[in-house]
């Protein structure tokens, strides 16, 4: 589950980008890495639906998780991060997804994903550093 005071950090160009942590439960990790090498096309086309453009995860030893998402201008976080339960197959990738993962131990309640403040960004088309938010 996704936090619902999820801030955007960045605003350019009609895109929107943010990043989130989360953890995985112990020896988890394989599992994970084994669903993200082939995502459920349902899943995936239900988040461009939504207005997710871009979407990373990396993985830091066995055990944190770091999303990278870009989204459209008119993407509000808790609206439409909320929107994914609408698709039942996305539902059901939440659920499985959900049994792999721990909160975030800086995380507030249920949420498990917390928000990671956008410090620095560069793009090199621009040729210099971007505000941070």
């Amino acid at each position: 589950m996704l936090p619902s005071d999820v801030s955007v950090c960045q605003h350019r160009c009609g895109v929107r980008s943010f990043g989130l942590t989360l953890g995985l439960r112990p020896g988890a990790a394989d599992a994970y890495r084994a669903y993200h090498a082939a995502p459920w096309p349902e899943v995936v086309a239900h988040m461009g639906r939504i207005g997710i453009r871009r979407m990373a995860i990396f993985l830091t030893g066995e055990d944190r998780l770091l999303m990278y998402l870009e989204t459209d201008d008119g993407f509000e976080a808790p609206n439409d991060f909320a929107r994914l339960s609408e698709d039942a197959r996305t539902r059901e990738w939440g659920d499985l997804m959900a049994a792999l993962q721990r909160p975030a131990p800086e995380a507030d309640g249920e949420a498990g994903w917390l928000r990671i403040e956008k410090v620095f960004d560069f793009d090199r088309e621009q040729g210099k550093p971007l505000t941070a938010r």
